[in-house]
């Protein structure tokens, strides 16, 4: 390693980056860079949220055939006149700025009551990543224009005057290719995303042009207005597989409720799959949201509860049978849309829903009404519980099969220490290593005993990095370990079957403190197991749970936030800015209740299993990685692990530990 010179490090060397400099420079934090579908989700959902609002009644979106992308709506159109603050006119500020908007004042008095754009990026990473983005507005009685090459803007043009009346946006960008892996728009995204906006907005007439490379062969148009739309998009999509009749429901607060919004709420179309694969889509705010979330979760939830209520009224369970959510969610398809005032999505690209409150919210809306569709339903329903029913039992064979095939085999004993779960299926079973008994104790009060386990450690663990295989497991620590895990210490060449074929826990969780000494055991753990146990991560069973620093309150209603609103954040950062959002809503500073934890052992079981262990709304990163990926890894983790480099750290720290960036 070459000797850095400490003099040649300064002030001058910590890089700010500004404007649209941080978009460029980590497109992925801010979109997908596969290819630029979601910089046209990102247009298409502004569009939307004028039809959602009620100021819009049609957008129409086409592919040029030089692969740009047009979107035009007739709604209030984009303010050109000058911004305030920032002595710009607004189109421009909107356009070129992170974090600026007309969405982020999300109460009743703003301009958006319900929007999906609440990051205030969403244009902007447009432009950032477009060679050139045109836009026209019409509003106030003016056609203006304004054009930005590279995201640097031109002058605004007043083209005409036309009738007050008359108002809409047109945007048309030119994505840059060199940005995204593929640099062409995938037309069937395209045109999903066309149709699920016009399925979510009833009564909106959704139009996609599709310019024929060939200007003498003729475009395709296609065109959706949706009426009656979740049914009918349900309809479509399940196309011929047989299913039971559709539920078609929804359920809206109103002022008359303490702790949701008004509108806020969920609409859902449902049916269970007799044969063939089973079809789910989630939105919020009109956002697809392909990875679900809490809202996901909150529904099925429900759904769970409300069968198993009519299969309890009506004495159909069998003896000896109990009823998962897995049971009923296995078969079952569903088509979700839910208005959150405040959403808070996981991911610019916003796949992802992560408000707690959320979940709570759709479980109840949906209990509320399916629990009195069912009993009135009953043959619909009868026939949904045999469904549910048999899935039972069909996996209460299954793990009856997996204990069979284990009688009579030398079996390995496991750790004391270990809190085993009762459950007998590999596939279904967790385990958390915790830091300490006092974590432990809290980890198992807290747990779901059936499927999940707790190994807790005595300390850090050793590192292992060093360590040949063959006497890894002198450390009693890594022995009890391996033992409980089922799997033993392998080289990366070695076969996984071979390796895994006594796994005792599909989902393995390093659960620590929000420290450094937690933090330090997540690094250790993740080590060891990269270099003596990759099979676990190449298989995707290693997880670490990401655990909360603070717990802020805050007592009575709070406006768009429900009733003494709490939230779990992981930094000081995190807990500044839910503050300042708890106050933008109303609260009162000296009603404001921040709680630090100073351990998983200061938290009670509730709390624990809420943020950490419950499968709903805990907050995990997995790993899932190639051979590639671990070889990488172990070259570039062997400076920071390897014992005979600790001279070469503590240089490299001395002279390059804290060199970063800083974002506006």
């Amino acid at each position: 390693m070459s000797k850095i010179d400490n003099n040649d490090y300064g002030a001058e060397h910590i890089k700010i980056l500004k404007g649209l400099s941080p978009i460029r420079k980590r497109p992925g934090m801010y979109t997908d860079t596969d290819e630029p579908n979601h910089l046209v989700q990102e247009v298409v959902d502004n569009s939307s949220d004028e039809v959602l609002g009620g100021f819009a009644s049609q957008f129409d979106v086409t592919l040029h055939r030089d692969n740009s992308i047009s979107v035009v709506d007739n709604g209030r159109g984009i303010p050109f006149g000058m911004h305030p603050e920032e002595k710009l006119p607004t189109v421009v500020v909107i356009f070129t700025t992170l974090h600026a908007g007309g969405k982020f004042n999300d109460d009743a008095s703003g301009p958006y009551a319900f929007s999906g754009g609440l990051h205030g990026v969403g244009v902007t990473v447009t432009n950032a990543l477009s060679t050139k983005v045109f836009v026209e507005s019409k509003r106030e009685g003016l056609v203006q224009q304004i054009t930005f090459n590279d995201g640097i803007a031109e002058d605004v043009k007043t083209v005409r005057k036309c009738a007050k009346k008359e108002t809409g946006t047109t945007v048309r960008f030119w994505p840059d290719p060199t940005y995204f892996d593929s640099p062409k728009i995938n037309k069937e995204k395209l045109k999903q995303l066309c149709r699920s906006k016009a399925v979510l907005l009833a009564g909106c007439k959704v139009t996609l042009t599709i310019e024929n490379k060939d200007e003498n062969v003729e475009s395709s148009v296609i065109e959706w207005c949706y009426e009656e739309t979740l049914t009918s998009y349900m309809e479509e999509s399940l196309h011929d597989k047989e299913h039971t009749p559709m539920y078609r429901d929804s359920f809206f607060f109103d002022d008359s409720n303490s702790t949701y919004a008004n509108g806020e709420g969920i609409e859902w179309a449902l049916a269970f799959m007799k044969y063939g694969s089973a079809f789910r889509e989630s939105f919020v705010n009109l956002v697809p949201t392909r990875h679900g979330g809490t809202h996901e979760s909150g529904f099925s939830r429900g759904v769970h509860e409300s069968i198993k209520a009519f299969i309890s009224a009506n004495n159909l369970l069998p003896k000896g049978v109990d009823i998962t959510r897995d049971d009923i969610t296995s078969n079952m398809s569903f088509l979700l849309s839910a208005k959150v005032l405040d959403p808070s999505f996981e991911g610019q690209t916003k796949g992802k829903l992560s408000n707690k409150p959320v979940l709570y919210m759709a479980e109840s809306c949906v209990k509320a009404k399916m629990v009195n569709w069912l009993h009135q339903n009953h043959d619909i329903a009868t026939e949904i519980a045999e469904m549910v029913i048999s899935s039972a039992q069909r996996r209460l064979k299954a793990n009856r099969e997996v204990k069979v095939r284990k009688v009579g085999s030398a079996t390995a004993p496991v750790p004391d220490k270990l809190s085993d779960c009762t459950g007998k299926n590999p596939l279904e079973n967790e385990l958390f290593i915790v830091e300490g008994d006092s974590a432990g104790g809290s980890a198992k009060l807290g747990r779901e005993r059936t499927y999940q386990a707790i190994f807790p450690l005595k300390g850090k663990p050793t590192n292992a990095w060093d360590i040949d295989k063959s006497t890894i497991l002198s450390s009693e620590e890594i022995h009890d370990l391996a033992l409980a895990i089922g799997v033993q210490p392998h080289a990366l060449e070695d076969n996984p079957e071979d390796v895994l074929k006594d796994l005792r826990y599909h989902n393995i969780f390093a659960l620590t403190d929000a420290d450094v000494d937690g933090y330090h055991i997540e690094v250790l753990l993740t080590a060891l197991f990269i270099k003596h146990f990759p099979h676990l991560l190449t298989h995707g069973h290693y997880s670490i749970s990401v655990t909360p620093l603070f717990k802020i309150e805050a007592k009575g209603k709070i406006s768009g936030l429900g009733k003494d609103p709490k939230f779990y954040v992981l930094d000081e950062n995190e807990r500044d800015s839910t503050v300042k959002k708890l106050i933008k809503h109303g609260a009162k500073e000296s009603n404001i209740n921040i709680q630090r934890f100073k351990g998983l052992g200061e938290m009670n079981p509730p709390q624990l299993r809420e943020t950490a262990l419950d499968k709903d709304t805990r907050k995990v990163i997995q790993f899932k990685l190639s051979n590639d990926d671990i070889l990488l890894l172990r070259e570039n983790l062997h400076f920071l692990f390897n014992k005979k480099l600790s001279g070469a750290r503590k240089e490299w720290i001395s002279s390059e530990g804290d060199i970063g960036k800083v974002e506006e």
